[in-house]
């Protein structure tokens, strides 16, 4: 029987990734994928993780190597293999200047949705017989913040035309539901902000 030896908690300062986990204090909480199992409900929420940390030095008051933006990841190790569960960027630090000062700090992290939930479209006008991969694939080409991989299954439907209803206010994340109910296919972003694109062949389970 597999046995969890342990999980770790990491950020990221300038491109190194250092072990933060024996500040954290009581257990941690994240979700992220399809938070439902209706036949509407295809696109992954934005994924989110909260942090209890021991700010007991100082060192997690918002500062130059922890602050908002900063990468955070969750990785479990089972018998020495490892596994990345959860990464994202701190979207926000509370200090608990209540009863404790500064002693502790709460910390939410969000993964690669939270920045398609917030980024403008900026297409220029629609597009003709497009798959929702094609269509996906000239989203991801416009956009600044790129998820680490995007996996594509083979869309099965063509569409005459997509990006057709663009307002000034329509955010990205807005057209990633209209493909996934488009394709009756889930979207969704799994372990280290892998972006994931499945089939209407995957979903009724044909491959």
């Amino acid at each position: 029987m597999t046995e969890l030896v342990r999980t770790y908690i990491e950020r990221n300062v300038s491109g190194t990734w250092s072990d933060i986990s024996n500040y954290v204090v009581d257990d941690i909480e994240y979700e992220y994928l399809i938070p439902a199992n209706e036949a509407d409900d295809l696109l992954a929420s934005v994924g989110r993780l909260n942090l209890v940390m021991n700010n007991g030095d100082g060192s997690f008051s918002p500062n130059s190597n922890f602050r908002r933006g900063t990468p955070i990841r969750v990785t479990t190790v089972y018998d020495g293999f490892s596994k990345e569960r959860f990464k994202g960027t701190i979207l926000d630090i509370n200090p608990d200047t209540l009863e404790w000062g500064d002693q502790f700090v709460k910390v939410l992290v969000v993964d690669w949705m939270n920045f398609a939930a917030n980024f403008p479209m900026t297409v220029e006008a629609r597009l003709d017989d497009k798959t929702e991969d094609e269509a996906i694939a000239y989203l991801l080409s416009r956009i600044e913040n790129q998820p680490e991989s995007v996996t594509y299954h083979g869309s099965r439907e063509t569409f005459d035309f997509v990006f057709d209803t663009i307002k000034k206010q329509t955010k990205v994340y807005s057209e990633f539901n209209k493909l996934a109910l488009s394709e009756f296919a889930p979207i969704y972003v799994k372990g280290g902000n892998h972006l994931v694109i499945e089939s209407a062949d995957t979903r009724h389970g044909m491959r």
